[in-house]
């Protein structure tokens, strides 16, 4: 069978020895090119090892003086040594080393050669037709290049022969027309008769069977006369397949007995050459394996100096740092046992002094909850009876404004009091959210009332804006919300006159009962410049005192900061000088499906029907006073007890039927949790509203685990007041 790799050798072979003899290089450059032609000698004699061996002794006599040329041509010759013995990837690796070396120097020749060589590599060892035209396609590329008509010859009848071989006779055919011309250049008869043996096949599958018959017989008569007797046994067995196709019987017996005749000369010299390459096979087997282990072995013994020689530097560096820490240790004995001295004595004093921080912060704490809780009492008096002095018709305008200022001056001095006691708690971290079911608009609404005293004398006017989104009834701590917004609206009416401050909400939608809220406090006063935007939210800071009338602890914007953390989110500010200010935060709030919204406005459907009846147990007159009269205004029937042990035997009085108890915390005899107790001993239905002064976090668990089913701080506004009662009342 005719193969490719015929052609790629022969011009390889008479090429390559154009080039030695050609060479005229210093002493090291003529060794490795003497080293080269031996090396080819062998490959030409089947001396496959002996080649190989003498390939590898240029190769590293090449590498001395970085030869690129001279490396690249012995790995060619290599990687033929192994394409003779049919060890493919040997060759793979050898043909690509070298196009490694020959791209170094960028030698067109030497890369067409090797690109050709490892192109046969893809078709004859892998059938891997698409990379070996690939590899032919480059080959002719740098064919190209140098200009000469045997190097662009070659990869051009290669590349047509695979397509032939693979049954693409189209594909072919225009690289068997180009390849035409070239030959008709070089005269050279076996790529005549090469040619006209792929034409015949190639006008067989066109069915143009007379062209073929020609193609054939130009081919006979190239072939002998190149005597190619492995290319004319195949051209003659396809030329009588031909004859014998056309009906030409005796022709196609001639040309069979010319295929016999030819295919035995060839089988004579292929008996000579597979012995050959049987022997050389195995011989360059077993040079490789005595190679790999030579290379074991030497690879075995280097490692174990590298180890050897590691380990004794380990040794001698390790030994070395032991001298230099033993002397180190000796000279820092005495430096730390002088240390260990002073630092005791330094942790003492810090232990001391953190123990009397401690107990001067409990103190403190101490301290100002009770001054709290002292201060609350007497201000839910001021506030309550003002309250319900400002609710009497009677007084005179001037009286009415008196009383306004006399109530703005009692919230004002208990807003003061929760941001104290809220910074000391958020400072000893006490701080627990206390979630109750409340109305959002009227907490606003509320608010506003709150500010309309403060609001008229900046000629301000405080403004409600509630998208219809926004649920009415939510959970949530609704005391430190309040605190948050008043602080807020507050700071916004100091900072402002002659305009409006305006509490927005918005709702960014909801999602497993829980509403996403953004509260905004929108004022047009004299701003924040941005470079003190971020320290107003410290503690005692005032954004600005240069303005007389502009008075404040400082304390406010600190306390919203804590509170909206504790809700789970960030205060955000946005503000330029004297362009106003708006103070927003998002959080989320719990939406309350069941409990409907109950204000003072909506008890006076009591009035004419069924009153209620509530157990009033409190000792202070005035607190007994204003609580009564803000019941009986709803229209509930109100009894007092003056402390624990009174309210204790009314509710044993079987004449006495009240609806709901509300019970004071510190009072003699027997305070409310004591008093909450003894009642539920007999009663265990009659709810208990803890009216209280003193701060929910100190005594949550005991008033819980006393039966108490619910709590009211004082002072109080009467919205929040009134929840509380009805739903009490209407939950029992």
């Amino acid at each position: 069978m005719i193969t490719k790799k015929s052609i790629a050798f022969i011009v390889y072979f008479v090429a390559g020895l154009s080039f030695l003899q050609s060479q005229v290089i210093d002493s090291t450059k003529h060794r490795v090119d003497s080293l080269i032609q031996k090396a080819t000698n062998y490959h030409v004699a089947y001396e496959i090892q002996k080649s190989i061996e003498t390939a590898n002794k240029a190769i590293k006599l090449a590498d001395k003086s970085d030869d690129h040329y001279n490396r690249a041509h012995s790995y060619n010759l290599i990687g033929l040594n192994y394409d003779l013995i049919k060890d493919f990837k040997e060759a793979e690796r050898s043909y690509n080393k070298g196009i490694y070396h020959a791209n170094k120097v960028e030698n067109d020749t030497l890369l067409c050669w090797l690109h050709n060589n490892i192109a046969e590599v893809y078709e004859e060892g892998y059938g891997n037709m698409a990379k070996s035209i690939e590899s032919y396609r480059q080959a002719l590329k740098y064919a190209k290049k140098i200009n000469d008509t045997i190097e662009i010859l070659t990869p051009i009848l290669n590349i047509g022969w695979t397509y032939i071989d693979h049954e693409e006779y189209e594909k072919a055919l225009p690289y068997l027309t180009e390849s035409a011309g070239y030959i008709e250049q070089s005269g050279d008869t076996q790529s005549k008769a090469q040619l006209n043996f792929l034409l015949g096949r190639y006008n067989v599958n066109a069915n143009k069977l007379d062209a073929a018959s020609q193609n054939f017989a130009d081919a006979v008569v190239f072939g002998e006369a190149s005597k190619i007797y492995d290319e004319l046994s195949d051209i003659y067995l396809e030329y009588a397949k031909l004859a014998d196709f056309k009906g030409d019987i005796q022709h196609a017996n001639e040309l069979l007995l010319k295929h016999i005749t030819s295919k035995e000369k060839v089988l004579d010299e292929q008996k000579i050459a597979q012995a050959s390459l049987a022997q050389a096979k195995f011989i360059v087997d077993e040079y490789k394996r005595e190679l790999q282990v030579a290379t074991d072995k030497e690879i075995a013994q280097e490692k174990m100096n590298q180890r050897r020689n590691m380990i004794l530097t380990i040794i001698g560096i390790t030994m070395l740092l032991l001298l230099i820490l033993l002397f180190i240790s000796f000279r820092m004995m005495s430096v730390k046992n002088r240390l260990s001295k002073m630092l005791k004595k330094r942790n003492d004093e810090l232990f001391l002094a953190k123990k009397e921080a401690e107990d001067l912060a409990k103190v403190k704490s101490e301290f100002i909850s009770t001054v709290s809780h002292e201060l609350r009492t007497p201000l839910y008096g001021v506030v309550g009876l003002t309250s319900l002095l400002l609710d009497d018709a009677s007084f005179s305008k001037k009286e009415h404004s008196i009383l306004k200022s006399l109530k703005f001056s009692g919230d004002y001095l208990l807003n003061l009091i929760n941001d104290v006691l809220q910074l000391s708690k958020i400072e000893s971290k006490k701080v627990v959210l206390n979630d109750t079911s409340f109305n959002v608009k009227a907490l606003l609404k509320n608010i506003q009332h709150s500010f309309e005293y403060q609001a008229e004398q900046r000629n301000n006017k405080v403004k409600i804006k509630i998208e219809k989104n926004v649920p009415k009834q939510l959970i949530g701590d609704s005391v430190r919300l309040s605190q948050i917004l008043i602080n807020l609206v507050g700071n916004a009416i100091k900072f402002t006159e002659n305009d409006t401050v305006l509490i927005a909400l918005h709702s960014n939608g909801i999602n497993n009962r829980k509403a996403n809220l953004t509260f905004e406090i929108i004022d047009h006063g004299i701003g924040i410049p941005k470079e003190r935007q971020k320290e107003i939210f410290d503690s005692f800071t005032q954004v600005d005192r240069a303005q007389g009338n502009i008075i404040g602890t400082g304390l406010g914007l600190t306390v919203v900061k804590q509170l909206v953390n504790l809700f789970g989110g960030d205060i955000e500010l946005k503000s330029e000088a004297n362009k106003g200010a708006t103070f927003s935060f998002t959080i989320d709030l719990e939406v309350d499906e069941k409990t409907k919204a109950v204000s003072s406005d909506d008890l006076g459907f009591y009035k004419g029907g069924k009153k209620r009846n509530v157990l009033i147990v409190e000792d202070n007159k005035i607190n007994q006073m204003v609580t009564q009269r803000i019941l009986e205004n709803a229209n509930f029937n109100c009894e007092i007890a003056e402390n624990g042990l009174d309210g204790v035997d009314l509710m044993k009085d079987a004449s006495k039927n009240f609806d709901l108890i509300l019970m004071d915390m510190n009072m003699p005899k027997m305070n409310g949790i004591d008093a909450s107790r003894a009642i539920r001993e007999f009663d265990s239905e009659t709810p208990i509203v803890f009216l209280t002064a003193t701060e929910l976090e100190e005594i949550k668990d005991d008033i819980f685990n006393a039966g108490i089913n619910d709590y009211i701080i004082k002072p109080y506004d009467k919205y929040e007041f009134y929840q509380v009662i009805m739903r009490n009342i209407n939950n029992n």
